[in-house]
């Protein structure tokens, strides 16, 4: 059976550059919605802290 090497390779390419990939720490998710999008705070809270803070913030269709 001979190899048909014209395929394209299968699944999503996706690039994860070096300082997205360290990621951040977060222990509270908040998530708020529209009709069309979704809202996701990721957020510290830590003992001793006055407030929690939004760490990385995501909007989703």
């Amino acid at each position: 059976m001979a190899e048909n090497n014209n395929q394209q390779p299968q699944g999503l390419q996706i690039e994860l550059k070096p300082e997205i990939g360290v990621g951040v720490y977060a222990n509270l998710a908040l998530i708020t919605h529209s009709s069309s999008d979704f809202i996701l705070d990721f957020t510290c809270m830590l003992p001793g802290m006055q407030q929690p803070q939004v760490r990385s913030r995501v909007v989703m269709a």
